[in-house]
């Protein structure tokens, strides 16, 4: 897993890939300034088989459509600022 943060004139980016059997998995944000308090998460996968991803900001979770076997599944959602960012897909 590759772990990358990156700060540009007032906007953190965090990312995380991963490796996974038949394909790959990304989640990562977009933080804005404090005083926009909001941030943008994202989690984009490429499987081996039909799938869907999913990322969550604090409280707040995006879905994506089913995608299918070797396309990009694309999730995102708008949360707080602070909120702990997490995401992944499922397969079958």
């Amino acid at each position: 897993m590759a772990i990358a943060s990156l700060l540009i004139s007032g906007t953190a980016v965090s990312a995380a890939q991963t490796f996974v059997l038949g394909g790959w998995n990304n989640v990562y944000a977009d933080r804005f300034n404090p005083s926009i308090s909001q941030s943008t998460g994202h989690d984009n996968a490429k499987i081996n088989k039909w799938h869907s991803s999913w990322v969550k900001v604090g409280s707040r979770r995006g879905d994506s459509g089913n995608a299918s076997a070797n396309q990009i599944s694309y999730a995102k959602v708008v949360g707080a600022w602070n909120g702990n960012l997490s995401g992944w897909y499922q397969a079958w």
